[in-house]
């Protein structure tokens, strides 16, 4: 089973832009702007020091990488003009990802490793105070995205290089919607609770009376 984990040392990313290239680039055939043929790596202004960048190793090969960023962190105008959501106030934004850079090897794409990725970035989302990430996917993609948790927000964007898509939205602490939908993120979101509950309680205990 491949192994998750953050790709935190210069090496590990490199390896993930390398994968990143092999999937757009080289399978895909997608004319990516910020492609470096030359190295044949894709990097993007994204990828600062902040970005959740989640890897899944099966050895030293890269199969699977995901992309989160807090808008708080800046960067993002772009995505925020994209995704229609430049007049939402501050204090909601403050509490805002964007997910990106989703995508699994090719013989992979009928296992679980995608749903785990997705878990990994939850968890990440949940301990660095985050409520809504937002995405744009395929189309082909809108029943695996629904069947995470996340609701379609408009159905008529259009990546200038990827094309059509739609953009979605995922509310974190949404349980009931969770559970209605079946979502592997549910059992995340129930663990992470009790265990902030288990933590509370324990540091009520613990102070002087």
């Amino acid at each position: 089973m491949a192994e998750i984990r953050l790709a935190e040392s210069e090496e590990e990313r490199l390896a993930v832009y390398r994968f990143r290239y092999s999937v757009y680039v080289e399978e895909m055939g997608i004319d990516e702007s910020y492609a470096d043929h030359e190295r044949k790596l894709i990097t993007d202004p994204l990828d600062h020091p902040q970005a959740m960048l989640l890897a899944a190793w099966d050895g030293e090969r890269v199969v699977g990488t995901l992309r989160t960023n807090r808008v708080c962190d800046g960067g993002l105008s772009r995505y925020l003009e994209y995704y229609r959501l430049t007049d939402l106030p501050q204090p909601f934004l403050e509490e805002t990802s964007v997910s990106t850079r989703t995508m699994v090897a090719a013989d992979l794409r009928r296992t679980t490793l995608t749903a785990r990725l997705a878990c990994e970035c939850f968890k990440w989302m949940l301990n660095h105070g985050l409520h809504t990430d937002f995405c744009d996917i395929f189309p082909a993609v809108m029943p695996f995205s629904t069947g995470l948790g996340y609701k379609l927000l408009f159905d008529d964007f259009y990546h200038p290089e990827y094309g059509l898509g739609y953009v979605m939205r995922l509310d974190l602490y949404d349980l009931e919607h969770l559970v209605k939908v079946r979502s592997p993120l549910r059992r995340t979101l129930v663990k992470w609770l009790e265990e902030r509950e288990k933590m509370a309680a324990s540091l009520a205990g613990s102070c002087p009376k």
